[in-house]
């Protein structure tokens, strides 16, 4: 009776999702937009492109990224005067309703972000054939931070803005919730109405890169992590979407992530700025606690630059501690990869760097996993 009540429960979460297929992903890349000071600011479907497919220097084009995770820092309004932080400790004010809304208006515009992906992906169609799989999307989910500034416990908890007539004051879990649950409304609601050909959204993503509960973590009295998850996870799950979390190593609740009720979680390695970091008690914490991983890769690898050659050192022990602990193949990833990295090493005339490009972009293409 149990396992037909679960088979049952699964196929009604999976009907909600208006997509029958498996849930999970392989490869997940991370795309920051919607702060509009980035340097390159907009995802169109050119940039999009080289995440989308990869073609080898033999002119054979295949499916790279199956999945791609919108997020971002901070919201700088439309003209980039309006600073709000969208995730706990990065300063400024805390985002509001009005930068919550600002994230979604910008993954949404026509021409940029979810519409570009579909559209590139739709492009890669017509030259190599449908993918095995539509192309996957998360979005992440603004903090609900406490305080208006996040470390100033006289600054004010009512500063978000009104919801159904009432101004929440983020003093109580209870309107931190509230928010969170319209954001996600908003965000399912507004994919729905997209009528997207090509991608289907895989579910949401925690952006705090630590969840801190009493006695674990940094600074519980600023986050009260515990009056969100596994909340959030729960109220996602009802609706049939999946959570993903990337916490930073060793971060607080990198041990509790079920506690969570959260679905996939990739530990960073934050190697490849922190040389001094020990991969083996990295490796061992990922293994004990039935972590994945996520790979970091930026502007530093780049050929020429101060440090280029150790930094890529350390990506390449990326890829050799993944094979390591027997995740390739078997479990999801994600890929950190700075503003536009991926397009700069792709781009690059120096060899050292093509190099990489087709050795990174190889590991992602291969890397299937076995459901």
């Amino acid at each position: 009776m149990k396992l037909r009540s679960l088979i049952i429960g699964l196929g009604a979460a999976l009907l909600l999702t208006g997509c029958a297929e498996k849930k999970g992903y392989d490869n997940m890349a991370l795309l920051y937009g919607g702060n509009v000071q980035r340097n390159p600011s907009d995802w169109t479907k050119e940039r999009l492109a080289s995440h989308v497919t990869y073609t080898d220097p033999e002119g054979n084009e295949t499916w790279l990224f199956d999945a791609f995770l919108a997020l971002e820092i901070w919201d700088k309004g439309t003209d980039g005067n309006r600073v709000r932080s969208l995730g706990t400790g990065y300063g400024n004010k805390s985002g509001d309703r009005v930068s919550w809304q600002h994230f979604l208006d910008w993954w949404f515009t026509p021409g940029n972000g979810f519409d570009a992906l579909d559209q590139a992906v739709e492009d890669a169609k017509k030259r190599i054939g449908r993918p095995a799989t539509k192309r996957k999307v998360v979005i992440s989910v603004p903090d609900p931070i406490i305080y208006e500034d996040y470390k100033d416990t006289l600054s004010s908890t009512v500063y978000w803005g009104e919801l159904d007539g009432k101004q929440l004051d983020f003093s109580k879990g209870e309107d931190r919730l509230a928010a969170v649950h319209w954001f996600i409304d908003q965000a399912i609601r507004r994919w729905k109405a997209a009528g997207y050909r090509n991608i289907v959204l895989e579910g949401f993503y925690c952006f705090t890169e630590d969840i801190v509960t009493p006695g674990n973590g940094w600074s519980y009295e600023l986050k009260k992590s515990d009056q969100l998850y596994p909340a959030i996870s729960d109220y996602v799950h009802s609706l049939g979407y999946t959570m993903s979390w990337i916490p930073y190593n060793h971060a607080g609740g990198y041990n509790k992530w079920q506690d969570f009720h959260l679905d996939y979680v990739m530990m960073q390695p934050n190697y490849l700025w922190h040389p001094e970091y020990s991969m083996d008690t990295y490796k061992e914490s990922v293994r004990k606690n039935g972590l994945s991983m996520e790979l970091e890769l930026d502007g530093s690898v780049m050929n020429g630059r101060t440090g280029a050659d150790s930094a890529r050192e350390r990506f390449y022990r990326y890829m050799e501690i993944c094979r390591e602990l027997d995740l390739y193949g078997k479990r999801e990833l994600s890929y950190y990869l700075g503003g536009n990295s991926l397009n700069d090493l792709k781009n690059s005339s120096d060899p050292v760097d093509q190099q990489l490009y087709h050795d990174f972009c190889r590991f992602v293409a291969g890397h299937k996993v076995k459901r």
